[in-house]
């Protein structure tokens, strides 16, 4: 799964804020068995 998680024009700060908030999505996501398959 490819996720964005910022671009070149975001502060240190912002991108830090995008990485933690995609790390717990995932982390929400696992917790509730979701998997991802690619066949």
């Amino acid at each position: 799964m490819g996720v964005a998680v910022g671009n070149v024009e975001m502060t240190e700060d912002e991108l830090i804020g995008n990485i933690m908030l995609s790390i717990n999505y995932l982390v929400s996501l696992l917790k509730k068995g979701w998997q991802n398959r690619v066949y």
